[in-house]
């Protein structure tokens, strides 16, 4: 039963300066002959470069927050697609029956002709301008 067991070899670190017993002790203690690295209390930053000045402080500060790359602008839906098709209810079912994004907002239109007082949005987002023009006109916005 014993011959089975594997054997675990726990071999301690080797212990610098501690005698010349240790086989590291005395004089040197694996540090070299002279110099700032031999001496006691040395440390070194992680960006030194041996005197050169640091890549961290040849470059510029960054003084901004971080910006979104990726940052996705809503999609832009004209509200006359909706009058060119009859729908005058626009609630986000109808939206995304027609656009596959989530991220949209309904803009108004520059063409006179059409009749904003017939619309009814509700949960929808629009712009400021497309609802004073549907609320003065005497459509309804929830």
């Amino acid at each position: 039963m014993l011959n089975s067991l594997i054997k675990i070899k726990n071999k301690s670190k080797k212990r610098i300066g501690r005698g010349g017993g240790s086989g590291k002790g005395f004089h040197t203690a694996t540090r070299g002959q002279k110099g700032q690295k031999s001496r006691a209390g040395y440390f070194r930053r992680k960006d030194f470069q041996g005197g050169q000045k640091p890549l961290s402080k040849k470059l510029p500060r960054i003084r901004k927050s971080f910006t979104v790359i990726n940052k996705q602008k809503p999609k832009a839906i004209k509200i006359d697609f909706f009058y060119n098709i009859g729908v005058t209810k626009i609630d986000p079912e109808v939206v995304s029956k027609y656009f596959s994004t989530q991220n949209y907002i309904i803009t108004g239109s520059s063409s006179s002709e059409i009749e904003y007082s017939k619309f009814i949005l509700s949960g929808v987002k629009l712009t400021n301008k497309l609802k004073e023009r549907i609320v003065a006109s005497g459509g309804k916005v929830e």
